[in-house]
């Protein structure tokens, strides 16, 4: 059966579908100029077409939201029977045929991007034609500057002392003002237990920027807390060829924290032998109630001394 439609009129509206033409063949005359069409490769089959309007075409892709001085791309959707429509002239910015992208540079203001294109399809059966042309637009909104974090900075807590991650920090936005509410804070730190403990802060406005900065909390012991050290009191000795010796005659060991802990001394090394002359070592060790250590290692000389009735050792 013929189809008896052969002009077609929807100028004006807000029309973004040219596809039903394709049930038109015998089509001579239409008319779609000032709506929103960005493809028009379904006129391929309109063989008797003797002209088409599709001028004025309004196209409005998705804003783009950008930091300042930022470059803003967008493929070019414009389509034609036979591909991609590369007649185009960009306000401002540049078309690249290679990657079939509009750019423009440098944005740093809130503003609309356009660009025109325009394509002109022959039909030599009837010397007909169809003109198909129009604006691409695109809003661009510039964010504002991140957020501000302040007063994470390192700090350093007496032990035991009671911390608030959040006390003197604050976070401020040019655009939301205060929104010291909005922080974040990641991380513990236990004044109990003496160490470094890493806090991290973010907060984030209301242009969804987020401004995240790091922070080393330090729980320390106060000096009287700290175990001291205890020392081993003893020197360097002379012993007698042949006589006995006792590694441990007139040792001591003291510890600020326990006081005299002589009885914990240990010997951990002796190679002395008084039955030959020579030069030998000793080492002492202490541990006290905490854990803390000292070590001392002493030379023991075993000479051989003849009898003279003087003793060299009172």
């Amino acid at each position: 059966m013929k189809n008896l439609s052969v002009s077609i009129y929807i100028s004006h509206n807000k029309v973004n579908d040219l596809s039903p033409l394709e049930h038109f063949k015998e089509l001579d005359l239409f008319d779609y100029s000032f709506n929103q069409i960005s493809d028009i490769s379904s006129v391929n089959n309109l063989e008797e077409i003797r002209y088409g309007d599709i001028n004025s075409q309004a196209i409005y892709l998705p804003s783009q939201t950008i930091k300042k001085g930022e470059s803003v791309v967008v493929t070019n959707p414009i389509k034609a029977e036979d591909g991609v429509v590369r007649d185009i002239v960009v306000n401002g910015g540049k078309y690249d045929e290679s990657t079939n992208q509009i750019i423009w540079e440098n944005i740093t203001t809130n503003q609309t991007l356009s660009y025109q294109f325009t394509k002109t399809i022959d039909y030599p059966k009837y010397g007909g034609m169809i003109e198909f042309s129009g604006t691409v637009f695109v809003d661009v909104v510039i964010l504002g500057e991140p957020p501000i974090l302040s007063g994470v900075d390192d700090l350093t807590i007496p032990f035991g002392e009671e911390f608030n991650p959040l006390q003197g920090v604050q976070g401020y936005d040019a655009e939301d003002g205060d929104i010291t509410d909005q922080i974040i804070v990641e991380g513990k730190v236990d004044i109990f237990t003496p160490g470094t403990y890493e806090l991290v802060y973010q907060v984030t406005d209301s242009e969804n920027q987020t401004t995240i900065a790091t922070r080393i909390i330090t729980v320390e012991l106060p000096a009287s807390s700290i175990n001291q050290i205890p020392t081993i009191e003893v020197k360097d000795r002379i012993v007698k060829k042949g006589t006995n010796f006792d590694p441990l005659e007139g040792v001591q060991a003291y510890d600020v924290e326990d006081g005299d802990i002589t009885n914990q001394i240990k010997v951990i090394h002796n190679n002395v032998n008084t039955n030959h002359v020579g030069t030998y070592q000793v080492i002492y060790e202490v541990v006290d109630s905490q854990g803390a250590k000292a070590t001392r290692l002493i030379t023991v000389e075993v000479r051989d001394i003849p009898q003279t009735g003087l003793s060299l050792f009172n």
